[in-house]
């Protein structure tokens, strides 16, 4: 069996989906639904948007482990409070 290097390019998604650190997750969490993603990047400072820089990041696993499993409404957390980030 070949050990094949893989390109980044041939996996990511395109074009990036993000959101803005003040989102509520319940918005993150359909949008990533409806696109078929598992992720979204988090940005901050963006006024204008085209200024934004990423933040964080928030994947279905944050979700499930920061806001379901502890019984917090989607609706009222911002992916600031569940992103990671370095």
């Amino acid at each position: 069996m070949r050990n094949e290097k893989m390109k980044v390019r041939e996996i990511m998604s395109r074009p990036v989906v993000s959101e803005d650190e003040e989102t509520v997750v319940v918005k993150i969490a359909k949008e990533m639904a409806e696109l078929g993603v598992g992720s979204v990047v988090v940005t901050s400072g963006g006024e204008p948007p085209a200024a934004a820089k990423p933040a964080g990041i928030v994947t279905e696993r944050d979700i499930a482990l920061k806001v379901l499993l502890k019984d917090k409404r989607a609706s009222e957390v911002r992916a600031r409070e569940i992103m990671s980030s370095p």
